[in-house]
């Protein structure tokens, strides 16, 4: 989809599902109701005789659909407009008598750390402004660090 403006939520959803594998008509079957049910759901417009949305995605059947089609992008917009960062975290589940693996996540993230700011100074100290391509390389390496910390956070 081409959009000259940013999607709304659930513009993205209905995206979402027109674009997986299985399609709407796979997505209704796992949802257990029928495709045009599932259509109406996600079309904003389809309006009853008193004007108002005939039919309503469900939070539950959202998480279905994110599950089943691993597309998170509903998510993060969601998150975006409650100024909250969704960030997926590894499966490092530490052994807690482990010192050995501990210390190596913790080095982990301060390797992380290190080229997130390392990028961020050597782009800074070439220009005042970052470009295009430092500014996706200092997101990139923060986004690792992010999620480096994350997964401590989660295995405390």
């Amino acid at each position: 989809m081409n959009y000259s403006r940013p999607m709304t939520l659930m513009e993205v959803i209905s995206d979402t599902v027109s674009h997986c594998p299985d399609g709407t008509r796979g997505i209704a079957e796992e949802l257990d109701k029928a495709e045009s049910t599932l259509y109406s759901e996600l079309n904003p417009n389809v309006v009853n005789g008193d004007g108002k949305r005939s039919h309503k995605l469900g939070f539950l059947d959202w998480v279905k659909i994110l599950r089943k089609t691993g597309d998170h992008r509903s998510f993060y917009k969601l998150g975006e407009s409650l100024n909250i960062i969704s960030i997926p975290m590894s499966d490092f589940i530490p052994n807690q008598d482990d010192k050995k693996n501990w210390l190596n996540h913790i080095a982990e993230i301060s390797k992380e750390t290190g080229e997130a700011v390392t990028e961020l100074a050597d782009s800074a100290s070439r220009n005042n402004l970052l470009n295009t391509t430092q500014r996706k390389k200092v997101k990139k390496e923060t986004y690792e660090a992010i999620q480096a910390l994350a997964s401590l956070y989660k295995s405390l």
